[in-house]
């Protein structure tokens, strides 16, 4: 058995060899001839069954507030081991996206539009960020910048008022603009000047204070607009993975096989990956896959990547199969953590009053 092949990539020593997996030759031998465990039917009281049962017993006592008594006393018919292989690819990536971009100007030196070159997003010499870490960046690209009149207020720095439509007055609030007031006075209806508005009806708006315009929001009072180019540089992590498994069509969802831990086969680094052969048909295929379709990502986003990473894991996975009170459920021991899944448990409820 040998390591898979990267072609023109020498990978660095401390990655896995064929030496490093010999204790997980079993594992490995399962992904590469496509063996597939027997379903053994086990009784209740076998060792793998009561493993099943203590993982689920934990699981509820740590995780969830579900009933106990289907996990301590269902009779374990069944239990079907098997091995899911996991190929994950991840590649940092940076975009670089430009978008116009306007601001008041006040004033200031800028490169402005026609005193040089406009260069590409790419072209523009930034410091790249270490591996891995995710950001996301403004820059202006340079010599596109423009100043112009604000075409919101003429260059005024201040627009009508909205509210007092420019008359500096607004209806008074107290008496409703009618200038007096009506109330009962003992046991009679009196009439009185407002004392708000000195029966006016109205008052200074106070929006404007009374000036009948406001600072414009446009050029926040500059009267002067500056437009430029914004390139938007971002860092991130494109993840595809595909989990090999064709020994139980279950409804255990790929993902959480994913974010398992497992028995690592590979975990490699480079500049630039090329799918490894030598696997499984199967296996081979889902590393084609994953990085097809981080090629299509890649294509979509218009992103450069700087560094990628694929791993190889095996996750172990067990169905177990149970009856309580003739109600058949079955649960997912997987990952070496010895995670739970199950969709039909019967007390998923803080009383366990599903089936009591």
């Amino acid at each position: 058995m040998s390591a898979p092949v990267f072609p023109d990539v020498h990978v660095p020593s401390g990655e896995p060899s064929a030496q490093g997996l010999e204790q997980h030759e079993p594992l490995l031998e399962l992904v590469k001839t496509e063996q597939v465990p027997n379903v053994r039917p086990l009784t209740s009281t076998s060792p793998e069954a009561e493993a099943c049962r203590r993982a689920l017993l934990n699981y509820i006592d740590k995780s969830y507030c579900w009933g106990t008594a289907p996990a301590k006393k269902c009779e374990i018919g069944r239990i079907t081991p098997f091995v899911s292989c996991v190929t994950t690819l991840r590649s940092f990536a940076e975009t670089r996206n430009t978008c116009p971009k306007t601001v008041p100007f006040r004033g200031g030196n800028f490169t402005m539009s026609g005193q040089g070159r406009t260069p590409h997003p790419w072209e523009i010499s930034l410091a790249i960020v270490s591996p891995w870490q995710e950001c996301i960046e403004k820059h202006e690209v340079p010599f596109t910048s423009q100043v112009a009149r604000c075409g919101a207020c003429g260059g005024d720095g201040r627009v009508d008022c909205g509210t007092c439509h420019r008359s500096g007055r607004v209806s008074c609030s107290t008496c409703g603009g009618e200038g007096r007031k009506t109330f009962e006075r003992d046991g009679q209806q009196v009439t009185e000047s407002c004392g708000a508005c000195g029966g006016d009806g109205k008052c200074t708006c106070s929006r404007c204070s009374g000036s009948g315009q406001v600072t414009c929001g446009t050029c926040q009072g500059a009267g002067q607009l500056r437009h430029y180019v914004e390139m938007t540089r971002q860092y991130r992590t494109l993840k595809h993975f595909q989990v090999v498994d064709d020994i139980l069509d279950s409804d255990l969802e790929p993902s959480k096989i994913e974010a398992a831990p497992g028995v690592p086969i590979l975990d490699f680094s480079a500049g630039s990956i090329m799918p490894p052969v030598g696997y499984s048909p199967p296996v081979d295929q889902a590393l084609v896959n994953i990085n097809v379709n981080t090629l299509t990502e890649r294509s979509s986003l218009g992103a450069y990547i700087h560094q990628q990473r694929l791993e190889i894991k095996l996750v172990n996975v067990v169905r177990a199969e149970g009856t309580y009170k003739s109600y058949s459920f079955y649960w997912f021991v997987y990952g070496t953590d010895e995670k739970i899944e199950s969709k039909t448990y019967p007390a998923q409820c803080c009383c366990g009053c599903l089936v009591c």
